[in-house]
C-alpha cells in the first residue's frame, strides 16, 4: 500500500473526512474542484480513498475540518512565527496561567511541521466548532511590504477583469498611503476549513518539500472543552502584534471633555492619573492576577478563574488594556487606557460625559496641572514649566492686569533653555535657508535642523571618515532625538528635511524606515545578488559561459531610520529584544560591525565597519523620553544629538519655501578615497583633550562621556552643508553651540523627572493616608450595621417563638441581608438567641 492510501485508510478509521490536496503547489483542497464543499457532510467510503491514492494521481491529502471529522479544529504556527519565537513563548506562558496541562495535551497529541517551516496541531472540541480565524498577526517588514507590493502590481498587470483589477490597485493604493499589511502568525482552521497533513509532499507544496509528523497520531488526537478550546485561543490571540484598529476610549475625552478648573494648556487629569498609577493599583484591587511578565506585555487572568489568561497590558508597545474575555465589565478586544478602565469602573460606563465627570474627581484629588491664582508664563513650551525657571516672565506683584511696564518690553525676549539662539542660525546662509523652510510650514528650525543632518549623514558614502589623529577614524552616523509635546510637528523632521535633500537618484537608499529589532537593523542594507560560482555550462545554449547563483549579501549602504513616537523604541530597548536593539544602535553610532553570524546562511546578517552610512530619528514626549535616560550605564541617551520642537521664533506672517538645499557634494558625489579634514588647531586642540582624559586629568560627566565624538560628527556634517570637507574652527563653534543646546534640553527633561518622581511620592504617601482613613471609617460603619441587624433579629425571634435562616431571611429587608449571618453570629455569642442547625430561638437574654 502507498503510504497517501494508508494514512488515508489509519485517518478515516479514527473518524476523520479525508480528500485528496490539488498538485498545484496551492494547497488547495480537491477532487472535483469547487464540489470539494460536499465532503463537509459526507465522508468518502474507503473504497474511494483507496481508489484516489493507488496509482500516484495526487501527491498529498488533508483534513475537512469541523463537524464532519468529529469537531477537528488545526492551530498552526506560521514559518515566521517559529523563526520569532512564539511557540517557546506561548508554552511560557501557558505554564505561567496554569495551562501547562493543556498546552501539553495539545502540543503532543497530534503535531507535524510544514514545508514552511510552521507548525499543525491537531485537536477536537467537546463541542461545535468556530469558523476559520486569525488569532495573532504583525505588520509587514519593509522587505514583506516590498515584496506584497510586488506580487499585487504582477497580479494587476494580468488581470482582465476591469473590477476586479480597479479593487486590487485600491487595496495597492491604501497600503502606499500607509495601511498596514499583516502577516499571520497563528491561526485556525475550523468549520469549513481544510488543511493538508503529513506525509504529503511532490506537487502539493510549491517548495516540492513535504510535511512530516513529530508527535502523537490520529489515534492520539486530544478532545478538549469548549473552555480550553477558548482559554488556546486566548493565549494566541496575546501574541497578536498588530495596532489596535478601534479608536480608544480616551480620544473622545480629548474632543469634548476636559476637568472644570483645569490648567487649559497644562497636564489633564486623565493624562496625569495615566502617567502615575499602574495597571497592578487598577486590576489587583477588583480581584484580578498578574499571572507574568513577558518583555514589555503582561498578562493578566480574572477574579474568579484559577487558570488562563483573560486580558494582557503594555500590548504592542502601548500601555492600554486589552480583554479577551466576554466575562468581564470591560468590552472584549478594546483598547482601554488606564484613565478609561477607571471610568469604567468608577461611571459604570466610557462616554464623554462620564469622562469629564471622571476628570473632575481626579482634579480634586490632585491630579493634573492644578490652576494658580497667579500663573506663570513659561516660555519653554516642551515641558511643564519649572518653578526656578529664570527665562519665565512672572508679572510684578502690583502689576494688576499681568501686563509688563515699558522696561520689560525693552529686554526683548530672551532666549530659552533648550533653543539655538538666533547669533547661530544668523552665522551663515545655508542655516538661514533650513530655518526659512521650517518656518514656510511653522515648525521648529531646531527639529528640521536635527532631522536634516540626521538624514545628511545616512547618505554620506560609508568610506568617508572623519580623522582627527585621535583613535579610529570616525563615522559621521548620526542619531537625534526630537524632543516635544503631542502634535508639536515632530514628524515635518522627516517630511521638510526629504524636501531640502532629496537622495542622488542613482543611490540605492532606504529612506525613513521604521525601526525594528538590532537584526532588523541589519537587515535594511542585506538582499540578494547573483554571483559567478567558478563553474562553466559544458553544454547547451550556454556552453562555455559562467554559471551563476544568488547569493544573500549585503547589496546597500545608506538607510535612513525614522520611529515616530518614541515610547515603542524604549519598550523595544528593554524588552526581551533590547539586548540586540541596543547593542545594534550603540555600534551603529561608532560605524562598527553590526548584525549576527550563525550556521543557518538565509538568517546570517553582517554588516562589516566601515560599509555602511546609517541616520536615526526618534520623536518623544517628555514623559515617554525618561526611560531612555536611565540607560546611561549602557551609553545609549549619550549617542543622541537633543533638540526641540517647539519654537517661539515661527513668525505669524506667512513664510516664502525657499526650496531644496543646493548640496554638490551630495547630489555629484565625493570622488575616490574622500577624506576629512581638520583645521590644525582643532587638531591639537582635540589631542590635548583626549590625552588628558586617557591619564585621567579630567573626567567628563556620564551624560557627557560622548561629547568629543559628537562635535566631530556635527562639525563635519556642518562643513558638508557648505560643500566643504575641511572643518574649520567655525565648524566647530557652531557644533559646540549645538551640543550645549541638546545638553539643555536634556538636561532640564532630567529635573522635569526628578519633579514628577518627588510629586509622586507625595501623592501615594497622600492617597495611602487617604485609604486607610476611608478603610477605617467603613469598618466602623460595618460594626455598627452588624450590631443594629443583631438587636433586630433578636427581638424578631423572640416575637415569634423561632424561626428558620430561611424565614428570617425573607424577613429581614434587602439592604441587610449582606451583614445577616455575621449579626446572627453576634447574636448568638452575645446569649439574644440559641441556634441549633437551621433553627433559631430566643436566648437566655435580651438587647438592652
Amino acid at each position: 500500500m502507498t503510504p497517501l492510501r494508508d494514512t488515508a485508510r489509519q485517518a478515516h478509521a479514527n473518524g476523520l473526512c479525508l480528500i485528496p490536496a490539488a498538485t498545484n503547489g496551492t494547497k488547495q483542497p480537491w477532487p472535483d474542484g469547487a464540489s470539494w464543499k460536499r465532503y463537509e457532510t459526507a465522508r468518502p467510503t474507503p473504497d474511494q480513498l483507496d481508489r484516489w491514492f493507488a496509482n500516484g494521481r495526487y501527491d498529498g491529502l488533508g483534513v475537512v475540518c469541523g463537524r464532519i471529522s468529529g469537531n477537528l479544529e488545526m492551530l498552526e504556527f506560521e514559518g515566521r512565527a517559529i523563526t520569532e519565537g512564539l511557540v517557546k513563548e506561548i508554552g511560557i506562558i501557558a505554564n505561567d496561567s496554569g495551562l501547562d496541562d493543556l498546552w501539553a495535551r495539545v502540543a503532543n497529541g497530534y503535531r507535524e511541521t510544514t514545508p514552511s517551516g510552521g507548525v499543525h496541531l491537531l485537536y477536537r472540541v467537546g463541542g461545535p466548532v468556530s469558523k476559520n480565524t486569525k488569532l495573532a498577526r504583525r505588520p509587514s517588514t519593509p522587505e514583506e511590504l516590498a515584496a506584497w507590493k510586488a506580487q499585487q502590481q504582477a497580479d494587476i498587470d494580468k488581470e482582465r477583469d476591469r473590477k476586479r483589477k480597479a479593487k486590487r490597485q485600491e487595496k495597492l493604493d491604501q497600503v502606499i498611503r500607509g495601511e498596514q499589511v499583516p502577516q499571520v502568525l497563528i491561526e485556525t482552521r475550523g468549520e469549513g476549513g481544510f488543511v493538508v497533513i503529513a506525509p504529503s509532499a511532490g506537487r502539493t507544496h510549491a517548495s516540492g518539500r513535504g510535511w512530516a509528523l513529530t508527535a502523537g497520531g490520529f489515534d492520539t488526537i486530544p478532545t478538549i472543552t469548549p473552555e480550553e478550546r477558548d482559554a488556546l485561543h486566548r493565549l494566541a490571540a496575546a501574541l497578536d502584534q498588530m495596532p489596535a484598529a478601534r479608536e480608544e476610549p480616551t480620544q473622545a475625552y480629548t474632543r469634548t471633555a476636559r476637568a472644570e478648573g483645569a490648567a487649559r494648556d497644562g497636564l489633564r487629569p486623565g493624562d496625569d492619573f495615566n502617567n502615575r498609577t499602574t495597571w497592578d493599583e487598577i486590576l489587583i484591587s477588583i480581584g484580578w492576577t498578574k499571572t507574568c511578565t513577558r518583555g514589555s506585555v503582561t498578562y493578566w487572568r480574572r477574579a474568579g478563574k484559577d487558570r488562563g489568561v483573560s486580558a494582557t497590558t503594555g500590548r504592542n508597545g502601548a500601555d492600554n488594556l486589552y480583554v479577551f474575555s466576554t466575562s468581564t465589565v470591560f468590552e472584549a478586544e478594546v483598547p482601554y487606557s488606564k484613565f478609561a478602565a477607571h471610568t469604567l469602573l468608577t461611571e459604570g460606563t466610557v462616554t464623554p460625559a462620564t469622562l469629564s465627570a471622571a476628570a473632575k474627581q481626579l482634579y480634586a484629588q490632585g491630579y493634573g496641572t492644578q490652576r494658580s491664582p497667579r500663573p506663570v508664563a513659561s516660555s519653554h513650551a516642551d515641558l511643564p514649566p519649572h518653578p526656578a525657571d529664570d527665562q519665565a516672565y512672572e508679572p510684578d506683584e502690583g502689576d494688576e492686569d499681568d501686563e509688563p511696564d515699558d522696561a520689560d518690553w525693552e529686554k526683548g525676549p530672551v532666549r530659552r533653555r533648550g533653543m539655538l539662539p538666533e547669533d547661530f542660525w544668523a552665522a551663515r546662509p545655508v542655516l538661514q535657508h533650513i530655518r526659512q523652510a521650517a518656518h514656510a510650514r511653522s515648525r521648529s528650525g531646531d527639529i528640521v535642523l536635527g532631522g536634516l543632518l540626521a538624514r545628511l549623514s545616512s547618505l554620506l558614502p560609508p568610506e568617508l571618515k572623519a580623522d582627527t589623529g585621535v583613535g579610529s577614524p570616525a563615522s559621521a552616523n548620526l542619531f537625534v532625538i526630537l524632543l516635544g509635546p503631542s502634535g508639536s510637528g515632530k514628524s515635518s523632521a522627516a517630511w521638510i528635511p526629504r524636501q531640502l535633500l532629496p537622495p542622488p537618484l542613482l543611490l540605492d537608499f532606504l529612506d525613513e524606515l521604521p525601526l525594528g529589532s538590532g537584526e532588523g537593523i541589519a537587515e535594511a542594507y542585506m538582499g540578494e545578488r547573483e554571483q559567478a560560482t567558478g563553474e562553466m555550462f559544458i553544454s547547451g545554449p550556454r556552453r562555455g559561459t559562467q554559471k551563476t547563483e544568488r547569493v544573500r549579501m549585503q547589496v546597500r549602504h545608506n538607510a535612513l531610520f525614522y520611529a515616530d513616537e518614541g515610547e515603542s523604541f524604549t519598550k523595544q530597548l528593554f524588552g526581551r529584544n533590547g539586548t540586540t536593539v541596543g547593542e545594534s544602535i550603540r555600534r551603529a553610532w561608532t560605524g562598527g560591525t553590526i548584525g549576527q553570524f550563525n550556521g543557518n546562511k538565509i538568517n546570517t546578517r553582517v554588516i562589516e565597519s566601515g560599509s555602511y552610512s546609517l541616520g536615526l530619528v526618534v520623536g518623544f514626549q517628555p514623559e515617554t523620553a525618561l526611560p531612555l535616560l536611565e540607560d546611561v550605564a549602557a551609553g545609549t541617551p549619550q549617542r543622541f544629538l537633543w533638540v526641540s520642537s517647539t519654537d517661539p521664533s515661527i513668525p505669524e506672517e506667512i513664510v516664502e519655501d525657499p526650496g531644496p538645499l543646493n548640496l554638490t557634494l551630495v547630489r555629484h558625489g565625493f570622488g575616490t578615497n574622500p577624506r576629512v579634514r581638520f583645521a590644525p588647531t582643532l587638531v591639537k586642540a582635540i589631542r590635548e583633550e583626549d590625552r588628558a582624559r586617557a591619564t585621567g586629568a579630567v573626567k567628563l560627566p556620564p551624560l557627557d562621556s560622548h561629547r568629543p565624538l559628537m562635535l566631530v560628527k556635527l562639525s563635519v556634517l556642518l562643513a558638508i552643508l557648505e560643500n566643504r570637507l575641511n572643518v574649520t574652527e567655525d565648524d566647530w563653534e557652531l557644533a559646540t553651540i549645538m551640543w550645549r543646546t541638546s545638553c539643555e534640553l536634556r538636561d532640564y527633561l532630567l529635573e522635569y523627572g526628578a519633579r514628577q518622581i518627588a510629586e509622586d511620592a507625595e501623592k501615594k504617601t497622600r492617597a495611602h493616608i487617604e485609604r486607610e482613613v476611608r478603610a477605617h471609617t467603613a469598618k466602623a460603619a460595618t460594626e455598627h450595621d452588624v450590631e443594629r441587624v443583631a438587636r433586630r433579629v433578636a427581638k424578631r425571634v423572640r416575637d415569634a417563638g423561632s424561626m428558620t435562616r430561611g424565614a428570617l431571611n425573607k424577613d429581614t429587608a434587602s439592604r441587610d441581608r449582606g451583614c445577616l449571618a455575621m449579626a446572627v453570629t453576634l447574636a448568638e455569642a452575645r446569649g439574644w438567641l440559641a441556634v441549633e442547625g437551621d433553627a433559631l430561638t430566643p436566648g437566655d437574654s435580651m438587647p438592652a
